[in-house]
């Protein structure tokens, strides 16, 4: 049996600059999605929905999944935002290459997912959480380069949190109206995102909190951004203890990050556990959750 674990995401800054190129900080944790694969005689239906891009990638290479079955466990069951629809396709495509892994192309490999992940309506997605599940810590991309960071900030610690909101993220970049409001949002969203990365490469916890915040408000402005979650993220904001709080992913509506001081991380998430919203994940200086890893058992 073979067991393939991807890591769950959330897109600190970025998810609208990086989809026009644009600089993005993408942040890998736990928990894990699984995969186990196991070899049988007779073929077996794949665990992917037929339209996802795992499941079109699957039925156009039947003849590398037939003679397996496999078992899928989403850790945050359907409740989405922490990308299961990548993980589902890392595990598939590693899978069908597994021979090949060390010397797998990542350019290769992003194409190759995007030939399956966009119909060609709206917007292509960027593929900068893609690469991050695949890489594994806090992922910087720049241009076409990404490099891996453990959370470099000494006295600034992070708290995941689900919402109960969801926006899908395909039907979301499908929409006509998305393209132009990226565009008109893209130089200052450019802008304060190189300003994050800069900040996460020189280790000034200053600097990212202030373009964390600013990415924030600009999202706002440009109805990209959820009214509920950007409100819930303003009270957090209130509470002693946290310097910032942003929603992430597709309208900011499925997670949101909370920047806090190291020192008052346990009574924040007290506080969140009290106010019942679900913390998915948190750490501190020096965490960095790997990549995807793919082992025989």
């Amino acid at each position: 049996m073979w067991i393939i674990t991807v890591p769950s995401k959330t897109f600190c800054i970025g998810e609208y600059s990086a989809l026009l190129g644009g600089d993005s900080l993408v942040l890998t944790t736990g928990p894990r999605f699984v995969i186990q694969v196991k070899k049988q005689s007779n073929p077996t239906d794949i665990p992917f929905h037929p339209k996802s891009p795992a499941g079109k990638f699957c039925a156009h290479h039947p003849e590398f999944f037939e003679q397996d079955r496999f078992y899928w466990n989403d850790p945050h069951g359907t409740k989405g935002g922490f990308g299961s629809s990548t993980a589902e396709f890392i595990a598939a495509y590693l899978w069908k290459h597994k021979r090949s892994l060390p010397i797998l192309d990542m350019h290769q490999v992003l194409g190759d997912y995007k030939k399956y992940a966009w119909d060609g309506r709206g917007i292509s997605p960027s593929g900068a959480d893609f690469v991050a599940q695949i890489q594994g810590g806090l992922v910087a991309s720049h241009e076409s380069m990404t490099q891996s960071h453990a959370w470099p900030f000494q006295d600034i610690d992070f708290i995941i949190l689900k919402t109960p909101h969801k926006v899908p993220t395909h039907d979301h970049l499908a929409d006509d109206s998305l393209a132009k409001r990226v565009a008109t949002a893209y130089p200052d969203l450019a802008s304060v995102a190189a300003n994050a990365l800069a900040a996460v490469h020189n280790g000034d916890a200053a600097e990212f909190v202030r373009s964390f915040t600013e990415y924030s408000h600009l999202l706002m402005k440009q109805d990209l951004s959820l009214l509920d979650v950007y409100d819930l993220a303003q009270e957090i904001r209130q509470h002693p203890g946290v310097v910032a709080a942003k929603g992430c992913g597709a309208m900011g509506a499925d997670t949101m990050m909370i920047l806090v001081e190291t020192h008052q991380r346990n009574a924040v998430e007290k506080y969140l556990h009290q106010e019942k919203l679900t913390v998915v994940a948190a750490g501190g200086f020096g965490f960095k959750e790997c990549g995807v890893v793919i082992e025989k058992e």
